[in-house]
């Protein structure tokens, strides 16, 4: 398996890096992107394993960190917090936007892709972003969710209230020892476009095959959650599995929770998906 790195300007300048793995091969092979969740990153818990999977799957698999998710040096860490609290939703859209332009035909084109086979896969908040592209980009042709969100808007009325207030929003609940900030430029960005990134407004468009994967112990992204998205998809399209006994992060924080066992059976499930619907 061959591994290169990348780092490409976002719009706003800052960089977009990220990993590209594949096998070597004389065949044209998809083009798999991995968009990552909220306060997660490439580098992240199971990342790696899942680029390394699709990748020894005979796929050419892309993680990447969205430019504003706080990574700098240190790839293992959040720790530019000025970064991290200018990040909104429109960042993450057009983040993922010039990716694709790179891989169709940019810097991280190669002669082996198959543009006609470019899928992507999200979890978490990434989800949202993924549907809203799929929705919008006939070259999306396969799209996998893991825990999808159904809106961007998950803060009660009394703590916007607070964010307004402060100008920004406390990223965890124990801000003395992670003093990351959630700026109010995300707030403001959710509110002036509702329309724009309304995610079952874009599931309804969404007509290419879609996994949906849902732990039932999701306290994150509930069932209920995801059975509101499901329930506007196309079900002629869609398919949507429900895992007992699995909860938001797969267990997949590092390999020691569970030898990635619970992240492995979700690959499974997604590679078998993909390779029965291109």
């Amino acid at each position: 398996m061959q591994i290169e790195k990348f780092s490409i300007p976002s719009a706003s300048k800052k960089n977009i890096t990220g990993d590209l793995r594949f096998c070597t091969t004389k065949e044209k092979i998809p083009v798999v992107i991995i968009c990552h969740g909220f306060m997660a990153f490439k580098d992240w818990g199971m990342y790696p394993f899942v680029g390394e999977s699709f990748a020894k799957n005979n796929f050419a698999s892309v993680t990447f960190n969205f430019s504003h998710n706080g990574i700098s040096n240190n790839l293992n860490k959040i720790t530019d917090y000025k970064n991290f609290e200018e990040n909104t939703i429109s960042k993450e859209i057009s983040d993922l936007k010039i990716l694709l332009n790179e891989i169709e035909t940019g810097s991280l084109n190669k002669n082996f892709f198959n543009l006609d086979q470019i899928f992507l896969v999200a979890h978490s908040r990434g989800t949202g972003i993924a549907v809203l592209e799929t929705a919008n980009n006939k070259k999306i042709k396969l799209l996998a969710t893991w825990s999808p969100i159904s809106t961007f808007d998950r803060w009660t009325e009394t703590q916007k209230l607070r964010w307004k207030q402060n100008g920004f929003l406390p990223a965890t609940n124990n801000f003395s020892s992670h003093p990351l900030k959630i700026g109010i430029e995300l707030l403001n960005n959710i509110e002036s476009n509702k329309n724009k990134f309304n995610i079952f407004s874009a599931a309804k468009k969404i007509s290419v095959p879609w996994l949906i994967i849902q732990g039932m112990e999701d306290l994150i992204t509930p069932p209920k959650e995801t059975e509101k998205i499901f329930s506007v998809a196309n079900k002629d399209k869609t398919k949507y599995i429900l895992l007992e006994k699995v909860g938001h992060l797969y267990n997949a924080m590092n390999k020691s929770k569970d030898d990635f066992q619970t992240i492995s059976h979700i690959l499974d499930i997604t590679i078998n998906f993909f390779k029965t619907n291109f």
